[in-house]
């Protein structure tokens, strides 16, 4: 099974899910970084998570958040967004190939739960890469 996010995807399409057409917008700021605008219609949902900082091997605090997180997904209702604006994976401590899927290996939980959340119509998950990754 494919991970819901991997470290081969572009920062912005998590999953290789792509947002429709006209619904986002790439800038550049000063420093050159890009932007991506993001449509969200009214009366849909956005959670924005960030600095998780998972590894490969998981601990009690990062069983706990990935499990308060999983079962925001879980109970989700209608169509959204899910921002993770940078940090998921700490890369140095995850190490090894693909750190993002060990990482998400180590939180079974988290994981099933985007796999569910992305299975939804009209939901996506948006992945900016942070300073540990």
């Amino acid at each position: 099974m494919r991970s819901p996010v991997t470290d081969e995807d572009a920062p912005g399409d998590p999953g290789g899910v792509r947002p429709p057409d006209g619904a986002a917008r790439t800038a550049t700021e000063g420093d050159g970084a890009a932007v991506e605008a993001v449509e969200v219609p009214l009366g849909r949902r956005v959670m924005v998570v960030s600095d998780l900082l998972l590894t490969a091997e998981a601990t009690p605090s990062t069983l706990a958040a990935t499990g308060e997180l999983a079962r925001a997904l879980d109970t989700w209702d209608g169509p959204g967004v899910l921002v993770i604006a940078g940090n998921l994976v700490d890369e140095g401590a995850a190490g090894g190939p693909d750190p993002t899927a060990r990482a998400l290996e180590a939180h079974p939980a988290l994981r099933a739960a985007l796999a569910r959340f992305l299975a939804e119509d009209d939901r996506r998950v948006l992945r900016q890469l942070g300073s540990h990754e």
